[in-house]
């Protein structure tokens, strides 16, 4: 997340399809308090899938899938269709969290991600069940913290 204060997080939940107790479609759109949003949206429900992460701006653009071994730059060309450069990607270590969390308890070291450092996601969450839940834009817990 940016270190920018979030003025609201407004989020939609769709039980469509999938049997259990997960969303089949989310969408939670963040407002800072610098004028940017992030549009953050995770379906199963979709025909197409789009890339898991995208970030979007007026003078280029980065994009990246799970199942993609190269990070994509988009750059903007006067009169055609964008540049794009391709930059190689190690393979995902997803255990590294879980190894860090069992060096922690077995032999004291350090955690990789403090549960200070994952504060703020966890009230950027809540606020996002609580504005699917009410219908209306919440301001996250703790965001007294960071500057406009």
């Amino acid at each position: 997340l940016k270190p920018t204060r979030i003025e609201s997080v407004a989020a939609f939940y769709q039980k469509r399809h999938w049997p259990g107790t997960n969303e089949d479609h989310t969408q939670a759109i963040l407002r800072f308090a610098s004028g940017e949003t992030a549009d953050i949206v995770i379906s199963t429900l979709a025909a197409a899938p789009r890339e898991k992460y995208r970030v979007l701006g007026t003078r280029g653009a980065i994009a990246y899938d799970w199942d993609a071994a190269d990070l994509r730059i988009y750059r903007p060309r006067e009169g055609g269709s964008p540049t794009v450069d391709r930059i190689p990607l190690k393979p995902a270590q997803n255990h590294f969290f879980y190894e860090s969390v069992a060096a922690h308890i077995l032999e004291g070291k350090p955690l990789a991600v403090t549960p200070e450092q994952a504060r703020r996601n966890v009230a950027v969450l809540e606020a996002a069940e609580e504005s699917a839940e009410s219908g209306q834009p919440v301001t996250p817990r703790h965001e007294e913290n960071y500057e406009t």
